[in-house]
C-alpha cells in the first residue's frame, strides 16, 4: 500500500538532498508531501491503516511534515461539514497528536531535541508512530513497549540534524565561522 507513497517520497527526499537550501548552506531542504484527507472524489476518509500507510510513512522517512488537503465537497453542506468535523476529533486528530507525540520524544532521545528521525533503512517498514512498528513486512504490525521504544528508535531509525546542529545524534552546535571558510 505505502510502497509507491514511499518511492516518491524518497525521490524528492534525494532531490531535497542534492539542492541545498539558500547558497551558502549545508542544509537539505525540508520535504512536505501533501496527503488527502479522503479517498478521491469522495466523502470516504482515510482510516487508522490509511494514516499510518500516508502520514505514518511520511514521518518514518524523515519529511519534515505533511499538508493535508481535501476537496470542496467537504463544505457543500452542513452535513458534510459535521462529518468532517467528526471525523477530525475521533480518528485524525488522535492519529497526528500520537504521530507528533512519538516523532517528537524519538526527536528527543536519538537526536537530543536538535534533529527528526528518519529511517536507516527506508524499506524497512519501521514507524515511529502509535506505538508499534511496522516490520519488515509492510503488512505486518507488532505493537511495541513503551520501553521497547528508546531501543526501537536507536536500532531503526537515524537523525536529521535542525539548522545549526551537526552530529550522528545532532548533538554537536555547528561552529557557523568554521563552516563557512570551508
Amino acid at each position: 500500500r505505502s510502497s509507491a507513497l514511499r518511492h516518491r517520497l524518497l525521490e524528492a527526499l534525494r532531490v531535497a538532498s542534492v539542492w541545498r537550501h539558500g547558497n551558502d548552506t549545508n542544509q537539505v531542504t525540508p520535504v512536505l508531501p501533501y496527503a488527502r484527507l479522503a479517498f478521491t472524489h469522495t466523502l470516504t476518509f482515510l482510516n487508522k491503516m490509511d494514516l499510518v500507510h500516508t502520514l505514518g510513512e511520511s514521518a518514518a522517512l524523515g519529511a519534515a511534515g505533511v499538508v493535508l488537503w481535501g476537496e470542496l465537497k467537504f463544505a457543500q453542506s452542513k452535513n458534510h461539514c459535521i462529518l468532517l468535523r467528526d471525523y477530525v476529533h475521533t480518528v485524525l486528530g488522535p492519529f497526528v497528536q500520537s504521530l507528533r507525540s512519538d516523532t517528537k520524544r524519538c526527536g528527543l532521545q536519538l537526536c537530543h531535541g536538535n534533529g527528526r528521525c528518519a529511517r536507516r533503512r527506508p524499506g524497512s517498514g519501521h514507524m515511529i508512530s502509535s506505538g508499534l512498528a511496522l516490520t519488515f513486512n509492510p503488512n505486518e504490525i507488532h505493537f511495541l513497549s513503551d520501553s521497547y521504544h528508546g531501543r526501537a528508535f536507536q536500532n531503526h531509525f537515524l537523525c536529521q540534524c535542525y539548522p545549526g546542529w551537526t552530529g550522528q545524534e545532532c548533538q554537536e552546535k555547528k561552529n557557523e565561522n568554521r563552516e563557512n571558510s570551508k
